[in-house]
């Protein structure tokens, strides 16, 4: 399964995805849950639900591997100054061990899941 933004969904309907990609690859079927625009803070709850929220893209499962990327628009539309340490410290802490990435990351794999998170 692939979760994510626009850097996994933007090319989807061109079947050059990395979802497609990896079907060619692996010779197995791949979901892409990806959404162009969607975040890891995104607030509101009915398209978070829809997947702008990132975390919600995620279907319970056996999947073997989650490929998972995401965490530009929400500095990009999050915060807009390009240096927004406070907004960067939500998605993920210095030291990677606490905000919203390696929360979802730990979620998949408590899940029973491998992640692969690119970006």
């Amino acid at each position: 399964m692939t979760m994510g933004d626009s850097l996994l969904a933007g090319i989807a309907p061109s079947g050059r995805a990395v979802s497609d990609a990896l079907e060619a690859r692996l010779g197995q079927p791949v979901v892409d849950r990806s959404v162009s625009g969607a975040s890891y803070l995104y607030p509101l709850p009915i398209s978070g639900s829809l997947g702008l929220r990132i975390e919600r893209q995620f279907v319970a499962g056996q999947w073997d591997w989650v490929v998972l990327n995401g965490g530009g628009n929400d500095l990009w539309l999050g915060c807009g100054c390009g240096a927004c340490t406070r907004q960067l410290e939500r998605l993920i802490s210095a030291d990677g061990a606490s905000g919203a990435i390696p929360s979802l990351v730990s979620r998949l794999r408590a899940a029973g899941t491998q992640v692969a998170y690119v970006g």
